[in-house]
């Protein structure tokens, strides 16, 4: 019998072949065959991660299919209505992975209950 990673990969990608034609099928004529062939190319290339994790949590539901393809469908829609500039920033993190290393990226967390005590007091802490 093959090991359980053999399994999500068959799984993943015969769920990927039965989805994505559904999801063509309602959506691609929403947009230009230029950009759904990236988008599906994206797709192609995370969806085995996402069945992995998703299995992993409701896999054992009878429903987890179903569901699956209702969270493709609600992807698909808010890409859909994204704009295009966010949809060019997208192409770039694309073409570049790890975007979020550059020097140029900074990021901060905030402790609220030590700083603040609570989202109040953070709000008038801030200028």
């Amino acid at each position: 019998m093959a090991n359980s990673q053999d399994w999500l990969q068959e799984h993943s990608a015969t769920a990927l072949k039965r989805l994505l034609p559904r999801i063509e099928t309602r959506f691609k004529d929403r947009t230009d065959a230029v950009e759904w062939q990236a988008y599906t190319q994206r797709i192609k290339r995370h969806f085995p991660r996402l069945f992995e994790r998703l299995h992993g949590l409701y896999g054992t539901h009878y429903d987890f299919y179903y569901h699956l393809e209702s969270m493709l469908a609600s992807a698909t829609e808010m890409w859909l209505e994204r704009p295009a500039e966010l949809k060019a920033l997208d192409a770039l993190r694309e073409a570049d992975p790890n975007w979020y290393h550059s020097n140029r990226m900074v990021g901060a967390m905030c402790y609220v209950d030590l700083f603040a005590t609570n989202l109040k007091g953070l709000r008038e802490r801030i200028p």
